[in-house]
Formats: C-alpha cells, sequence, structure tokens
C-alpha cells in the first residue's frame, strides 16, 4: 500500500513502535508528523524519514496541546489522512510512582490522548 500525498499524525513517534511507523510511512510516501514530548527526538527522527515530515511537541494527556498540533499539522500540511496513536507510559520496571499515579498516567497517555486527538479533527 502506498500514501502518496497522504499527511500522517504519528503519536510517540520519537521512539519504539511510533518510530517505527512514522518511518515505514514515509517509506510508502505519506508525509509523516513525528508527535512526540521529545521534540529533539522527534525532529531526529523527522531527519531520518525518505520523505517531507515534520516535528511536533506534544503531551497527549493534555487535549489543549492536542488540538493545537493536530490544528497546525492541518494547516501546514494541508490535510491529515491517517492518525497513528503511539504515545503511551508503561512501567517495566519497579515504578518510583505511586502504583494509582502510574496506572492513572498510563491510562491518560494510552486511551484519553489518542481520543482527544481523534475528535480534534474530521476528515475531509
Amino acid at each position: 500500500m502506498h500514501f502518496d500525498g497522504q499527511t500522517v499524525i504519528v503519536t510517540g513517534g520519537a521512539s519504539g513502535i511510533g518510530r517505527a511507523s512514522a518511518i515505514r510511512f514515509a517509506e510508502r510516501g505519506a508525509t509523516v508528523v513525528v508527535a512526540d514530548r521529545d521534540q529533539s527526538a522527534a525532529e531526529h527522527t523527522v531527519a531520518e524519514l525518505a520523505t517531507a515530515g515534520s516535528a511536533a511537541v506534544v503531551d497527549v494527556r493534555n487535549a489543549e496541546q492536542v488540538a493545537a498540533m493536530v490544528a497546525r499539522a492541518a494547516q501546514r500540511h494541508g490535510r491529515i489522512d491517517v492518525l497513528v496513536n503511539s504515545a503511551g507510559f508503561g512501567a517495566l520496571a519497579p515504578s518510583p510512582l505511586p502504583t494509582k499515579t502510574t496506572g492513572t498516567i498510563s491510562w491518560q497517555s494510552t486511551s484519553k490522548g489518542p481520543s482527544s486527538a481523534r475528535n480534534m479533527h474530521s476528515p475531509n
């Protein structure tokens, strides 16, 4: 499948599965918006893309940041065709945060944030 002429936003796009997704979409011709909390890592990923792209700094737990990121991406690239929600938080080792806090952060980044992004943009 090719994505020539399409714009893809990948949240969590600077590392892990999100980064791999961003690279794969670019290899298939998409313009990719690498959205991540880490600006430097997002810019590094954009520099490695096979096609044009841009970096966006966003914390998906914050609906206002998500709305602003989606609006900027749509304005800059003209349209949004695909949204990949790959931002997330997980504790692979014992967390210094209390269990309830860790669970709340995980839920906010994997459930609340992607829902905000989806609701901010309606396809043309």
